[in-house]
C-alpha cells in the first residue's frame, strides 16, 4: 500500500531514530503541538455536553482490524470523519 499520513502527536525527551525506509512509500509525516494547559478546558466543554465528540467518530474498529482501518481512511475519505481503533473493551 502506498500513500498515508503519519501523525506524530506526542515525542519523549531526547534523540530518536526513525526508519526511513520502512516509511518511505509516499507517507505524509506530520507533527502536531499540543497545548497541556488547554486540556481542561477543553475536557470540561466535552464533560458538559457543550461539545459532541461522539458526533464526529463516524467508524470504529478493533485493533485485530488495524489493517482494514487504514486502507478504509485511505479509501473512503468522504465518508470516514474520525476513525476510532479500539484497543481494548
Amino acid at each position: 500500500m502506498r500513500g498515508g499520513k503519519i501523525m506524530i502527536v506526542g515525542t519523549v525527551p531526547g534523540d530518536s531514530a526513525i526508519n526511513f525506509l520502512k516509511i518511505n512509500r509516499e507517507v505524509t509525516i506530520q507533527t502536531v503541538f499540543r497545548y497541556a494547559n488547554r486540556y481542561p478546558v477543553t475536557i470540561e466543554a466535552i464533560s458538559s455536553g457543550r461539545f459532541d465528540v461522539k458526533s464526529m467518530v463516524t467508524h470504529i474498529y478493533d485493533y485485530r482490524d488495524v489493517q482494514q482501518a487504514f486502507e478504509e481512511s485511505v479509501n473512503n475519505k468522504r465518508d470516514i470523519i474520525k476513525g476510532v481503533i479500539k484497543i481494548s473493551d
